[in-house]
């Protein structure tokens, strides 16, 4: 297979869903240490669902590029169909959850089931790339780490949560948990940043005369 085409707008697509991950983790973070606390008003977190829901409404864009490459087969295609539909439906979700026509719990776990399509599919596109040098190793080897982040994060806190409240088993399990998901949330930015860079078109030189 051949590395995916030098695209400036597929760059800045990059760049942007960069900005866009970026932001909603600090309004994530913000909405945990000032409103929970006071049990709202949730501006923090109408904010990062917004976010939220328009980086699942645009990451579709680079799905697409990235996977037409790999997408050799009736079932791949199928498969890639699947992930933008889902993506999409995450977004959705958000957007609704945001203007109070969805319930938390709806939401949540309708954005579960996105960010375990997104990890599914950077773990097989990265894999793909990396494996037939396609992509900088850098690169992929972040996007597969940050696709299994995702996975096992969502396993645990899983289990977690079938467990005895605040008992010990649930703290073991879900707390890692916890922390994995967030490691693998702050990479997210970073890997949009090194796709941006290894997307962007090389500048043209110009000679002096």
């Amino acid at each position: 297979m051949d590395a995916p085409a030098k695209n400036a707008r597929m760059a800045w697509v990059a760049i942007a869903l960069a900005v866009v991950a970026a932001l909603a983790g600090i309004a994530l973070i913000l909405m945990f240490l000032l409103e929970v606390p006071t049990n709202g008003p949730y501006y923090f977190g109408t904010t990062n669902d917004i976010l939220g829901g328009l980086s699942f409404l645009m990451l579709p864009v680079l799905v697409v590029y990235l996977t037409r490459a790999i997408a050799n087969s009736l079932g791949t295609q199928l498969a890639l169909w699947i992930v933008v539909a889902v993506l999409l439906l995450a977004a959705l979700s958000s957007f609704l959850l945001a203007a109070e026509l969805l319930s938390y719990n709806e939401s949540t776990a309708i954005t579960i089931v996105g960010f375990l399509t997104q990890a599914a599919w950077l773990i097989w596109v990265c894999r793909t790339y990396r494996e037939a040098s396609a992509m900088p190793q850098a690169t992929a080897r972040l996007g597969e780490l940050v696709g299994a982040g995702y996975g096992v994060a969502i396993g645990l806190i899983g289990i977690a949560a079938l467990l005895p409240s605040m008992s010990v088993s649930q703290l073991v399990i879900g707390v890692p948990g916890v922390l994995l998901f967030a490691l693998a949330w702050a990479a997210t930015p970073v890997w949009y940043f090194l796709l941006a860079r290894y997307l962007r078109p090389a500048p043209i030189s110009t000679v002096s005369r």
